[in-house]
């Protein structure tokens, strides 16, 4: 895939990141960092950029993993369902072959 050079702003400070995905990926994930940070400088727990930065690095890296948590509980759970159905085919054929 093609390499492309993409200039963003986040959080006032501009950026050119190499990236193999669409601009208008990019787009819309700098957009959700930037709204994230606005909420978190609106709060007023932080002043200073880094501290605002890393606390957003936080909240969505946590996130992220109870979204990964609830997608392999989901993925187990599907696994699950699809062994009791392959294990009900096959005791319970009716005489009815693939």
């Amino acid at each position: 895939m093609k390499q492309n050079f993409i200039t963003v702003r986040l959080f006032d400070r501009e950026l050119t990141i190499k990236t193999e995905e669409p601009p208008e990926k990019i787009e819309k994930i700098v957009n959700f960092v930037n709204e994230y940070l606005e909420h978190i400088k609106k709060q007023k727990l932080f002043r200073d950029r880094v501290s605002i930065n890393l606390l957003a690095l936080l909240n969505i890296a946590l996130e992220y993993e109870e979204m990964k948590e609830k997608y392999q509980n989901i993925n187990g759970r599907v696994a699950y369902l699809v062994r009791l159905i392959d294990n009900f085919l096959e005791k319970d054929t009716c005489g009815v072959r693939d």
